[in-house]
């Protein structure tokens, strides 16, 4: 069974629980409303007796409404109470059909109550007309007394008495039973009513211990699980992983992330590692760096020796170049000297030329002019 809910998914275990919660809530909403039905039922046959109770007692006071007015008629004379009388056979009458509408179903007393009516419709009929009758004539008065003394009616009344006795027998009966129905009708609701709310809270309590025990401490486990893992402790053991519900996958996502920090954990190492041989040969290969460094340092040194005494011997010869080139240029010097006052003596005598050769030019101009003015 167990193993049944685990592989149901959150969703279904939670509709699952609320299903049976449901059901429950119908099961007692249906005890209920069959116990609120028996109650009603029985509250309706209560109200039932306690109205043909009354009604009963209504036409029973009627009839005896009637009897002591006749008794006053016929002590009195006083044909006023005939109004009283004919209000009591009014209100019979109509409590006569309430009474044999309740009793056609109740064959123990209809019997009964028929006879009362039957009986009480007789007095009327065979005995208190016929008193009115004769003590409507001052004559006749003493007859209609007569009728009175000689017991017949008041017997026939005491015949009713012993039956009204049957009939208030059964009312009690009835409303003992009515009372009881009713009784045992509420009993069952508080009863209904109890159970239910108790079966609702034990089934409350089972579902939050399921809900704990089957959702709140996985995930909670899971949670912890997670942090574990997010720590850096790869080693951690997964929990849930035979849950078939989201749990379940949480726990194989979980177990993913763990074989993946593993994982991980492995390549870091392999790229330390990595790291570690690279540092090395970099080491190496700048140690070899600076040993060919420090002999090419070596060697240039070396060449730089050669070049310094190179560039002694060469500055020795530049040197005595340069004093046989000041002397060859010093004599240069002076034979320029002689060769400028040369140039100034040539210069003089082109100067003195041109003069010379201005003048001509202009006497000759002179000429021209003149053999022009000749001319014309």
């Amino acid at each position: 069974m167990l193993d049944l809910v685990r592989k149901l998914s959150i969703p279904s275990k939670v509709m699952t629980v609320f299903g049976a919660l449901i059901a429950i809530m119908l099961i007692a909403s249906i005890i209920t409303f069959s116990n609120m039905s028996r109650l009603n039922t029985a509250l309706g046959n209560a109200a039932r007796v306690q109205e043909f109770r009354t009604t009963y007692a209504e036409m029973i006071d009627s009839l005896g409404q009637q009897r002591q007015a006749m008794l006053y008629l016929l002590v009195a004379s006083d044909r006023s109470v005939l109004a009283e009388y004919s209000e009591g056979g009014e209100r019979f009458a109509a409590a006569e059909k309430e009474v044999l509408q309740f009793v056609e179903q109740r064959p123990e007393i209809a019997e009964s109550v028929r006879d009362i009516i039957s009986k009480a419709r007789e007095w009327q009929r065979t005995y208190a007309d016929n008193q009115i009758a004769l003590t409507s004539q001052y004559l006749t008065v003493n007859q209609a007394r007569a009728i009175e003394a000689t017991g017949a009616p008041g017997q026939l009344l005491e015949e009713i008495g012993a039956l009204e006795t049957q009939v208030s027998a059964y009312e009690q009966k009835l409303s003992e039973e009515a009372r009881a129905a009713a009784d045992a009708a509420i009993s069952s609701v508080d009863m209904a009513t109890i159970a239910s709310n108790v079966l609702m809270v034990v089934l409350a309590v089972l579902a939050a211990l399921f809900f704990v025990r089957q959702i709140a401490v996985p995930i909670r486990r899971m949670t912890t699980t997670m942090l574990t893992l997010a720590d850096g402790d790869s080693t951690v053991k997964i929990p849930c992983m035979d849950f078939k519900d989201e749990i379940g996958h949480m726990a194989g996502a979980v177990n993913t992330f763990k074989e993946n920090a593993i994982e991980r954990e492995r390549l870091q190492e392999e790229a330390e590692q990595a790291r570690l041989r690279e540092e090395k040969a970099e080491r190496d290969r700048l140690e070899a760096e600076r040993i060919a460094q420090e002999n090419e340092m070596l060697r240039q040194r070396a060449d730089m020796e050669a070049r310094e005494r190179k560039a002694e011997a060469i500055t020795a010869l530049i040197t005595d170049f340069d004093s046989k080139i000041q002397e060859t240029m010093a004599e240069v010097a002076r034979e320029l000297e002689n060769l400028m006052d040369i140039s100034n003596m040539l210069v003089n005598t082109a100067d003195q030329t041109s003069d010379q050769t201005a003048a001509a030019a202009a006497s000759a101009e002179e000429s021209s002019t003149n053999v022009q003015t000749v001319a014309a």
